[in-house]
């Protein structure tokens, strides 16, 4: 199972809360981010559990406004 953006642009990603999600493996990347400008993200209280990759940031962007917070990477 995988999200899909629906009504947006796949260029930008800005003013996403992600929290108390658990990401549970094998995977690639648990989160791949992506885009031109990517701001106001938080990943906050999540589990990833056999995930190559924990959080993957994507291409060149201007990466502002992150927050990595009290999560918790196994295996």
């Amino acid at each position: 199972i995988e999200p899909h953006l629906v009504g947006g642009s796949r260029d930008d990603c800005s003013e996403i809360t992600i929290s108390g999600s658990r990401f549970d493996g094998p995977l690639a990347a648990g989160i791949a981010i992506q885009g031109n400008t990517p701001r106001a993200v938080t990943i906050q209280e999540s589990l990833f559990v056999q995930t190559a990759v924990g959080i993957r940031f994507e291409g060149p962007g201007r990466w502002q406004d992150f927050a990595i917070t009290n999560n918790t990477f196994f295996q």
